[in-house]
């Protein structure tokens, strides 16, 4: 478990964050940790954002940005 021989992390990156559902838990689990979420779809990243938006409990991680993909 997180935190019983190690400090918890300070920042988290949720690589592949879809929908941001296991980003979410981690800020559940760890409320002092910056969580970020990124994703390659941007639809994601907007859905991510509009639960976000939409929950009470949005404060404890963000949606920065996408990844873009270039050739």
């Amino acid at each position: 478990a997180i935190g019983e021989h190690a400090p918890a992390p300070r920042r988290v990156l949720d690589v592949g964050t879809g929908t941001g559902q296991g980003a979410f838990a981690l800020a559940r689990l760890l409320p002092e940790a910056e969580i970020v979420g990124v994703d390659l779809v941007e639809e994601m990243i907007e859905r991510a954002r509009a639960k976000a938006h939409a929950t009470s409990n949005s404060t404890g991680w963000t949606v920065r940005c996408s990844i873009s993909a270039r050739n």
